[in-house]
C-alpha cells in the first residue's frame, strides 16, 4: 500500500512539473503542424515560435478577439487578394474599376457585344441585344426609312422621283439660279408664279416651267437684260403696271370728305426675243404722294424701253365736300376707251358713288361723302381705286389675285386716308371738319414682269 502511494505521489509530480515546463518553457514552434499565412480580413498579431504559452495568452486572446469582431460577413471595404467569389449573390455600388470579365447580356443591362463596328450606326434589337445599320454608306447619303419592322438603310436623293413642295420656298441666290431639270411642261402654277426679289436675279429653269425659260420681276427702276442662248424665235411676255394715285385730303377751311386715288393700269404686250434689244430700260413708276388739304398726286407710269407703258391712276380730289374719286389710270397710249380704259373716278352727291370697275386700266377712286363714301372701283389686271372718305368710309377696290393690287380704305370721320396695300393700288381720301388739314392715303408703286417662253 505504501509503495502504491509512493508511486502515484511521484506520477503526480513529475506530470505537474512537466505541466510547468512546457507552459514555462517550451517553445510553440515545437507544436506547430503545418505553418500558413491565412487572410482573414482581420488584424491579427503574429506570435513568434519562441514564444510561449505563458508569453503569448493575452496575444491569442485579443487575435481571437479581432477574428469575432472583423469577420468578412461584417463590414468589408477592401478585398486586395480576392480572387473568386463564385457564390456572390449581392453587391452594392461600384464606384470604380476595369471591367475584364466576359461580355455582359441584354438581360443585365450590357449591350451582348465587346466589339461593334467602327462608325456604324447602332439599332435597337429587342433581347438579342444591338445591331447595326449595314454598310457606312457613301459621302452624302443619309438614312432612309423602310418602314417598321424593317432597318434602315443608306440612300441619295432620289433626283427622278415625285415630290410634293408647299409653302414658300426661298432659294438665296442674288445671282443666277439655274433648275436643269426644270419644271414639268403642262403643270399648273399658281401666280405668282417665281418672284424674284431682286432687280438684277435671274431664275433660269433649262427644263423649263410650263414653257417658261426665264423669268425676270422689277420692282424699281433697272435694266433687263436679254438671256444669253436664246435663238431669237422665243416669245416674250411683258407686263407692266402703272402706279395708283394718292388719295385727296381734307382742306382745313371746312368739312371735306376728299375722294380716293385712282388705281394704276396695266398693259401687256408680246414680242419675238429677236425684236428686243440686247438690254432694255425699265422705268418703275413710284406711288402717288398724299397732299396736306389738296387733291392727291398722280400714280407715276411705268415702262419697258419705249415698247410698253402703263399708265399711273390720277389722285383723288381733295378740299371740298364730297370730292371726287381719281380716274383709273389707262393700259396704253390710245387705249383710252373700252376695257383699256382707267375706271371713271366717282362724282355726283352726298352718298358717295363707288369707283367705276375696269378690266386693263385700273379702277376709278371712290367719292368721299358725308354720309356713306364710295368704294374704290375693282379691276381685274390693273390696280384698283382708292375708297373715299366720310362719315362712313370707302372700302379700297379689290383686284385679281396675281395682278392688281387692292386699293386703300378712305378715312372713317377726321383723318388720313389710308395708303393702298397692293399692287398698282390707289390710295384712300381724307376727311377733315373745319379743323387741321389731312392727307389723303399713297397709292402703291408699279412693277414690270418679262417671261421668255421656250
Amino acid at each position: 500500500m505504501l509503495n502504491f502511494i509512493i508511486t502515484a505521489g511521484i506520477a503526480i509530480v513529475a506530470t505537474v512539473g512537466s505541466l510547468f515546463g512546457v507552459y514555462n518553457y517550451l517553445p510553440l514552434s515545437i507544436l506547430e503542424t503545418s505553418p500558413s499565412n491565412k487572410n482573414l480580413g482581420s488584424s491579427i498579431t503574429t506570435i513568434l515560435g519562441t514564444d510561449t504559452l505563458k508569453d503569448s495568452r493575452a496575444v491569442i486572446n485579443t487575435n481571437f478577439s479581432n477574428l469575432n469582431t472583423d469577420k468578412i460577413e461584417a463590414t468589408v471595404t477592401t478585398l486586395g487578394s480576392l480572387t473568386s467569389a463564385s457564390a456572390l449573390n449581392t453587391i452594392g455600388t461600384i464606384i470604380s474599376g476595369i471591367w475584364n470579365g466576359t461580355v455582359i447580356g441584354v438581360g443585365y443591362g450590357g449591350t451582348g457585344t465587346t466589339s461593334p463596328t467602327l462608325n456604324q450606326v447602332i439599332l435597337g434589337n429587342t433581347t438579342s441585344g444591338f445591331k447595326v445599320v449595314s454598310g457606312l454608306g457613301s459621302s452624302g447619303e443619309f438614312l432612309t426609312s423602310q418602314g417598321a419592322g424593317t432597318p434602315p438603310i443608306w440612300s441619295a436623293l432620289n433626283q427622278t422621283a415625285t415630290y410634293v413642295w408647299t409653302g414658300l420656298h426661298s432659294f438665296g441666290n442674288t445671282g443666277t439660279t439655274t433648275f436643269s431639270g426644270g419644271i414639268e411642261s403642262g403643270t399648273k402654277i399658281a401666280a405668282p408664279y417665281f418672284i424674284a426679289t431682286s432687280t438684277t436675279a435671274t431664275s433660269t429653269f433649262n427644263g423649263g416651267v410650263s414653257g417658261i425659260s426665264n423669268y425676270q420681276s422689277f420692282t424699281s427702276s433697272g435694266t433687263w437684260t436679254k438671256p444669253s442662248g436664246l435663238t431669237g424665235n422665243e416669245i416674250v411676255t411683258v407686263q407692266v403696271w402703272g402706279a395708283g394715285g394718292a388719295g385727296g385730303g381734307g382742306g382745313s377751311g371746312g368739312t371735306h370728305q376728299a375722294g380716293g386715288g385712282g388705281g394704276g393700269g396695266y398693259s401687256e404686250e408680246k414680242y419675238r426675243a429677236s425684236d428686243l434689244g440686247a438690254t432694255e430700260t425699265v422705268t418703275i413708276g413710284a406711288g402717288g404722294t398724299g397732299v396736306s388739304g389738296s387733291n392727291g398726286n398722280i400714280g407715276g407710269n411705268s415702262t419697258f424701253g419705249s415698247l410698253v407703258t402703263a399708265f399711273g391712276g390720277a389722285g383723288g380730289v381733295g378740299n371740298i365736300a364730297n370730292g371726287d374719286g381719281g380716274v383709273g389710270g389707262n393700259s396704253e397710249i390710245g387705249m383710252g376707251a373700252g376695257v383699256y380704259a382707267g375706271g371713271v373716278g366717282a362724282t355726283g352727291d352726298t352718298q358717295g358713288n363707288v369707283g367705276a370697275r375696269s378690266t386693263y386700266g385700273g379702277g376709278g377712286g371712290g367719292e368721299g361723302s358725308s354720309a356713306t363714301a364710295g368704294a374704290g372701283g375693282a379691276a381685274f389686271f390693273g390696280g384698283a381705286g382708292g375708297g373715299g372718305g366720310g362719315t362712313t368710309a370707302g372700302a379700297g377696290g379689290a383686284a385679281k389675285i396675281g395682278y392688281g393690287g387692292v386699293g386703300g380704305t378712305g378715312s372713317t370721320g377726321v383723318g388720313n386716308g389710308s395708303a393702298a396695300t397692293g399692287l398698282a393700288g390707289g390710295g384712300g381720301g381724307g376727311v377733315t371738319a373745319g379743323g387741321t388739314a389731312t392727307t389723303g392715303g399713297v397709292g402703291y408703286r408699279g412693277e414690270v414682269r418679262v417671261w421668255i417662253h421656250k
